[in-house]
């Protein structure tokens, strides 16, 4: 017969830092039915291949550029040294981890039709949902759309486009996908790689 309940204690240490620790965000999902899981983001510390704790029910979508903040599918934002919440980002509807997008500098960050510029915590409409990437049986999409190195194009959706972020336009590849994953640009940028499965 299989553990369906567990109990331990932990003690928690409100000044420990994990402040220039390198460090890795595991996105766990509950499963249906009478399957045990961890649902939220596991937090291990690899230079001591330790596992830290878990962020309960917060699932990490993406990480700063400096790597000080993690951001979560509810919109919170989550300091990496303190593993506090810092503030609530302005988006209006959850975030999705196949729709959502850092900017190279951090400056900005997209989810689903919006683009946030983060000095001024303003909102901008997209020209187009930047979701990317199909489930199959309901399975979590590991990927979802990139950016240019340069942070002035998104590549996203199934049936591949491109926004131009500074004269906010979008253009059309030709390139569609049925079960995509994710979208990912080759480091010279010439070439457009799509996942599927």
């Amino acid at each position: 017969e299989r553990i369906k309940t567990l109990g331990k204690i932990v003690r928690f240490n409100r000044d420990f830092s994990t402040s220039g620790k390198r460090l890795i965000y595991v996105d766990s999902v509950a499963l249906e039915g009478d399957v045990p899981a961890l649902p939220g983001t596991i937090v291990i510390d690899l230079d001591n291949n330790t596992l830290l704790g878990l962020i309960k029910d917060k699932h990490v979508v993406g990480i700063s550029p400096d790597g000080k903040e993690i951001y979560t599918t509810d919109r919170t934002v989550i300091s990496t040294d303190t593993h506090q919440e810092i503030r609530t980002l302005p988006f209006t509807d959850d975030i999705l981890s196949n729709g959502f997008i850092v900017s190279p500098n951090g400056t900005r960050l997209y989810s689903g039709e919006k683009g946030l510029d983060i000095p001024s915590n303003t909102l901008i409409n997209l020209p187009i949902n930047i979701k990317t990437g199909s489930s199959w049986s309901n399975a979590p999409i590991p990927g979802g759309p990139t950016i240019s190195a340069d942070g002035r194009y998104i590549y996203c959706c199934n049936d591949v486009k491109i926004i131009d972020i500074e004269k906010n336009i979008l253009m059309d590849t030709g390139i569609s996908s049925y079960y995509m994953s994710d979208i990912v640009l080759t480091p010279d940028e010439d070439r457009i790689l799509l996942s599927e499965y």
